[in-house]
């Protein structure tokens, strides 16, 4: 069954207006007190009064906010007093209207709005210009697809579609669509007419970057009943809720969960995708067509060559991003042949790693096998914790050379004879990083967007963003928070437990005290109950 939802959202902030109707006495009590600033204008009509509010609203976030507010004062030139007598105020209360007043007598009192060329929201912090247009937006689901169609009202709109190289006819009405398909996995974006002719089309599954300045990308990143609803109708055609939040809801993020179907939150950060972008390497297109739905892990479960006892399936079903690596997975079950250390084994929080290094390298489960064999699994899951990078550095060593010299290097492998690898760990595939603490949720606050990374990719990306050696962080280090400034990279912070280690901005340099940067990160601090280490800083 088809389900539409259609809306007109307002393409600038608006001013709007409530009112209260009262005894001229009670209006008269307010008139002459502070309460006073609170209304706008007073309009008597007999023996009622009618007392008027106004109020600024977002068209990002939909929040209002009276014009007598600290917040509007802060933000700029947004209203002005006007202090009205009480002398004033019983006149206007006690004369009588005539029957040939054209109108009830109205009184100007406490706040009058002005319109600012520009408004920055208190509770999002996004910037809108004045604004009656609207914008009309429509939301269809059904079994297979999802389809956000925002009307263009203009040319400059539709010649800022960078996906759209196409000559295009501008026969106004135009709506530029974005498309999910379920059934493919894939996302395609379009112009269509009012009829629904289609203009142009292009599948971007892969390259949601060429969404930057779209209206579809504006709408899914800024307006927040736009994500609700979008949310809404991802859970209503998966049959399961959506495991983000609203605020959580990005443009990379709806691509995963089109591409994958009804996992968890893990899941879609594990994706090994080739760093830097949301491309699967051509290996791994087998075994994601076999996930695209969830529904179907018990069937591919079965025809593994994994035991089929309830420990390792359990294992499997909670962490399904497993079966990315389900070969991989397969091969070390050949290696320990014993369910309790293959369990052990999985249960590493360096798991991932050691996976990615098996796609990459699959002779190297040689190396798993005889050091498992000679020294026994926990002295390997040892080795793995303490340095990762020097396991990895001898694996390569040890399956480059003849039978002979393998002989010599089992003999030497002891913590006394180790040699440290200085050498530095490349990693080929996205895998996740560290353990965020769920309960601190992605949010923005003063304008500034908080959020985890939570992956290799996005370690990586933020590093080289603010120039620093987030490119090397390891998952034995604390999990961080980045923060950002309108998709603009400006702090990273270390949380350990309920502490945040250390908050610095770009090439390491401390964030100024007084800064709304400053400001920002102690709100957020406090919204979560953490505190600050100590004065002693590390930087990154």
């Amino acid at each position: 069954m088809k389900e539409t939802v259609r809306l007109e959202l307002p393409m600038g902030y608006t001013l709007m207006e409530t009112s209260r109707t009262v005894s001229v006495r009670e209006a008269e009590n307010l008139l002459c007190s502070r309460s006073q600033y609170r209304y706008c204008k007073a309009i008597r009509n007999g023996d009622t009064a009618e007392l008027v509010r106004s109020y600024f609203v977002c068209p990002h976030c939909g929040k209002r906010f009276p014009v007598f507010s600290r917040e509007i004062r802060q933000a700029g030139d947004c209203s002005r007093r006007v202090r009205v007598s009480k002398e004033e105020v019983r006149n206007w209360g006690a004369s009588q209207v005539s029957l040939f007043e054209a109108s009830a007598p109205v009184l100007t009192v406490g706040t009058v709005p002005r319109y600012p060329k520009q408004f920055r929201c208190p509770a999002c912090g996004e910037v809108s210009g004045f604004s009656q247009s609207v914008r009309r937006v429509v939301m269809e689901a059904d079994e297979k697809t999802i389809k956000l169609k925002a009307q263009l009202p203009d040319v400059s709109e539709v010649l800022s579609l960078n996906w759209n190289k196409g000559p295009v006819s501008l026969t106004f009405p135009l709506y530029e669509t974005l498309t999910f398909c379920f059934q493919t996995g894939t996302v395609v974006a379009g112009l269509e007419t009012e009829d629904e002719t289609v203009l142009s089309f292009r599948e971007i599954t892969h390259q949601p970057e060429v969404l930057s300045g779209s209206v579809t990308q504006q709408l899914l990143c800024e307006n927040k009943l736009v994500r609700r609803m979008i949310r809404r109708l991802f859970s209503r055609v998966w049959g399961t809720p959506v495991p983000f939040l609203p605020s959580e809801i990005t443009v990379d993020v709806l691509f995963r969960m089109t591409m994958f179907q009804g996992y968890g939150r893990s899941f879609y950060h594990s994706i090994p995708y080739c760093n830097g972008s949301l491309v699967l390497g051509k290996s791994f297109s087998e075994i994601a067509a076999l996930l695209r739905d969830v529904t179907g892990l018990p069937a591919l479960y079965k025809t593994s060559s994994l035991p089929q006892v309830k420990s390792v399936r359990r294992l499997f079903f909670t962490r399904p991003e497993l079966f990315f690596y389900l070969g991989e997975a397969e091969a070390l079950w050949q290696a320990t042949a014993d369910v309790n250390r293959f369990c052990s084994l999985m249960k590493s929080a360096l798991i991932f790693q050691l996976l990615s290094a098996l796609h990459i390298r699959p002779r190297m489960i040689a190396f798993v096998e005889d050091f498992c064999r000679e020294k026994g699994i926990r002295a390997f899951l040892k080795r793995m914790q303490n340095s990762w990078e020097q396991v990895l550095e001898t694996a390569v060593e040890y399956i480059s050379v003849n039978e002979e010299t393998k002989e010599q290097i089992r003999a030497g492998w002891g913590p006394e004879k180790e040699r440290v690898s200085v050498s530095q760990r490349v990693n080929y595939y996205a895998v996740p990083m560290g353990n965020p603490k769920e309960e601190i949720t992605d949010c923005t606050v003063m304008g500034y967007r908080f959020f985890w990374l939570r992956n290799t990719n996005d370690y990586q990306k933020a590093g080289e963003h603010l120039k620093n050696c987030l490119v090397s962080w390891t998952p034995e280090q604390a999990p961080v928070v980045c923060v950002t400034k309108q998709g603009r990279y400006v702090a990273a912070l270390e949380i350990d437990c309920d502490a945040i280690v250390q908050a610095r901005g770009y090439d390491n340099d401390d964030i100024e005290e007084d800064s709304p940067l400053n400001r920002a990160i102690v709100l957020w601090s406090k919204k979560f109950g953490l505190t600050f280490l100590s004065e002693e800083k590390y930087p990154f």
